[in-house]
C-alpha cells in the first residue's frame, strides 16, 4: 500500500471514530463479471463482450480495492451459470456478514439483450429475476453495470433517467445500503461495440475513467459521479456519428447514506501516465505490444488527467486536421511518465497507429478457439465372429485438436490420432501362438456442444480410419495388416476448471466393416476415455 493510501485509510478511520461508526464492521468488495457473445440463434455474435468483462474485472481488482479471490469473471455461461454464480457468492457474503463485516457486490454484464432481458447464448435472464438474485445476496450495497443493447430497461423501476447529472450522493460503502443501476444505453436503443476500440463504447470509456481520465476533482480517486458523467458524455460523443444512432447511458439509485462513493483509486497506481494542464485537442494511448486501444482522452488545456496503467510500452497519438502526433513512452513499475507534445514526432494518417490496432482487434475477436487434448483409455471389441478373436481389447492414447465454433456457434470440427499396443496369445486349432497388435488410428469428428455454466456436453458423427498389424513374435507367420474406414459417433462431457483447462470424459462407438472373400466378419468397438484439454 502506498504512503498516500495509508493516509487516507488512517483519516478514514479517525473520521469514524469521531462519528461514532467505527462499529460499522469491514466493508469488503465482491465482484461478478459476466462476458457473452453468443445471443442465441437469432442474435448476430459479438465480438467482445467477453473482453469487456475481463477488462472491467483487472481494472476493479487492480484500482478498485476487490481481491482477485473475491472477483470472479464468467464466459461462455447460460442463465443457469450466471444465477448459479450469484448464489455462490452470496454464501461468501453472508459468511462475511455473518463475521461482523459489511458487503459491496459488483455486477457487471457485457452481451445482447432486450425488453425481455439478459440473453445468454439460448436463454433469457429476466432483469427482475437478476435484481432479485443480488439482492438475496443480503449485499449491503450493490453497483450494478450493464454493457447491453436496451439495458436501460433496468432503470425504469427506479426512475431511470438520461440525464448526466447524479442527483444522490453516496459513501463508500461503511455507511451505506441499497443498490446503484448503470446502464449503457436507454430502453430503446441498442448499445454498441467498435472495432477500433476493441470492446463497447460504454464500456472502453467507463473503464478509462475509472483509470483517472474521470477524476476531475483531481483527487486520486474516481468517484461514482465522476465515472458516470465521463461515460455518459464521451459515449454520446463517440456514437453521435455511427449508423445505429446516439447511445444515451442511464442510472436508478435507491441508496441510504451519505458522502461520495469512490469506485476507484487510480493514484494509488504504482505506474501513472500524465497528461499536464496546457495540452489541447485529443489524445489517444495504445498498448504498444499488445496492440490494444487503452484509451483516448479530450484535454482542454487547463485540467490535467492522469491514467493509472499497467507497465509496459504505449503508443500516445494526439490527432490534428492534417496529421498525427506520434511518441511512444515506456512505462516500468513505480514510475509516474509525462506526456510532452514537444517530443511528439508528426507523421502522416497512412502511419496511424490505430489501423494495425483495428486489424489486431478483429483477429482476436474472430480468432476460432483452438483446444488441444491429450486422451487416454481403452478400446473394446464387440460383436465378433465365434472363434479366434480377429481383434483384442487393449489400452489406447492419443490427441485430439478442436477448432470450436469453426462452422457455427455451437459447432466443433475434430482431428485426432490414436494408438495403442497389446500382447496375447491365441488359440489356433493346433496350436497358440504369442500375438502383438500395433493399432494407428486417425479420425475426425463433427460434434454440437451446449454449455451449462462449467459443464459442456457435446456428441456427433466420427469418422475414423483404423489401422492394425497383428505379427507373430518367434513364429515364421508373416505379419497381418487390417486398415478401414470406420463410422461411428462420439459423445463427452467436460468441465471447465479455469478458463484454459477443461477435463472430461468421452466415449466412442463405431462400425468396422470387415470382409474375407465374400464373408462378412463386419464387427463394433467402442472406447472410453479421460482427456484433459487445454484451450488456445
Amino acid at each position: 500500500m502506498t504512503c498516500r493510501a495509508r493516509t487516507r485509510w488512517l483519516l478514514f478511520a479517525v473520521i469514524l471514530a469521531i462519528t461514532g461508526n467505527l462499529d460499522a464492521g469491514e466493508m469488503r468488495r465482491f465482484g461478478l463479471f459476466v462476458g457473452e457473445n453468443d445471443g442465441g440463434a437469432r442474435a448476430h455474435r459479438l465480438l467482445y463482450a467477453a473482453q469487456d468483462a475481463r477488462t472491467m474485472r483487472d481494472l476493479l481488482v487492480e484500482h478498485g480495492a476487490i481481491d482477485p479471490n473475491d472477483a470472479r469473471l464468467l464466459v461462455d455461461v447460460t442463465e443457469r451459470g450466471v444465477q448459479d454464480a450469484i448464489r455462490a457468492m452470496g454464501k461468501r457474503i453472508r459468511a462475511h456478514r455473518g463475521a461482523g463485516g459489511r458487503a459491496t457486490l459488483f455486477f457487471y454484464y457485457s452481451g445482447h439483450g432486450d425488453s425481455q432481458g439478459l440473453r445468454l447464448r439460448d436463454t433469457i435472464l429476466a432483469l427482475g429475476a437478476l435484481k432479485q438474485a443480488l439482492r438475496d445476496t443480503t449485499a449491503d450495497l450493490r453497483i450494478v453495470m450493464l454493457d447491453a443493447c436496451q439495458s436501460g430497461q433496468a432503470t425504469r423501476p427506479k426512475g431511470g433517467t438520461r440525464a448526466p447529472s447524479f442527483l444522490v450522493e453516496v459513501d463508500r460503502g461503511e455507511n451505506l445500503a441499497g443498490e446503484v443501476i448503470i446502464t449503457s444505453s436507454a430502453a430503446d436503443e441498442a448499445s454498441q461495440e467498435s472495432d477500433r476500440i476493441g470492446g463497447g463504447y460504454f464500456t472502453h470509456h467507463l473503464a478509462t475513467g475509472l483509470r483517472g481520465a474521470a477524476d476531475i476533482s483531481r483527487d486520486g480517486m474516481v468517484t461514482l459521479e465522476e465515472a458516470y458523467a465521463y461515460a455518459y458524455n464521451r459515449t454520446l460523443y463517440e456514437t453521435a456519428g455511427s449508423a445505429v444512432g446516439l447511445q444515451h447511458a442511464g442510472y436508478a439509485a435507491d441508496l441510504r447514506g451519505h458522502g461520495t462513493l469512490v469506485l476507484t483509486w487510480p493514484a494509488d497506481g504504482q505506474t501513472v501516465l500524465v497528461f499536464p494542464p496546457g495540452l489541447n485537442g485529443s489524445f489517444m494511448v495504445f498498448d504498444r505490444d499488445r496492440k490494444l486501444f487503452v484509451a483516448d482522452l479530450e484535454m482542454n488545456g487547463r485540467d490535467e488527467r492522469r491514467l493509472a496503467l499497467p507497465a509496459g510500452r504505449y503508443v500516445v497519438q494526439k490527432r490534428a486536421p492534417d496529421h498525427l502526433l506520434t511518441t511512444e513512452v515506456y512505462l516500468t513499475r513505480g514510475v509516474m511518465r509525462q506526456v510532452d507534445e514537444k517530443e511528439m514526432t508528426a507523421t502522416g494518417f497512412e502511419d496511424d497507429f490505430a489501423k494495425g490496432v483495428e486489424l489486431a482487434n478483429i483477429r482476436r475477436a474472430t480468432r476460432v478457439p483452438v483446444l488441444v487434448s491429450g486422451l487416454a483409455g481403452v478400446q473394446k471389441f464387440l460383436l465378433q465372429p465365434a472363434g479366434t478373436p480377429l481383434f483384442i481389447d487393449m489400452p489406447m492414447a492419443g490427441l485430439e485438436v478442436e477448432w470450436r465454433g469453426l462452422i457455427g456457434p455451437n459447432w466443433s470440427l475434430t482431428a485426432d490420432v490414436m494408438t495403442g499396443v497389446a500382447e496375447t496369445t491365441l488359440d489356433f486349432s493346433a496350436y497358440d501362438v504369442p500375438t502383438s497388435y500395433w493399432q494407428f488410428n486417425v479420425g475426425l469428428g463433427l460434434k454440437y456442444g451446449r454449455s451449462w455454466g462449467p459443464l459442456r456436453l457435446s456428441a456427433g458423427p466420427h469418422v475414423g480410419n483404423l489401422y492394425v498389424r497383428r505379427s507373430f513374435p518367434g513364429s515364421i507367420e508373416p505379419p497381418q495388416d487390417f486398415m478401414m474406414v470406420s463410422p461411428g459417433v462420439i459423445g463427452e462431457a467436460a468441465l471447465r476448471l479455469t478458463p484454459r483447462l477443461v477435463v472430461g470424459v468421452q466415449g466412442r462407438s463405431h462400425l468396422l466393416y470387415y470382409y474375407v472373400e465374400d464373408d462378412d466378419f463386419s464387427l463394433a468397438y467402442s472406447e472410453a476415455l479421460v482427456r484433459a484439454t487445454v484451450r488456445f
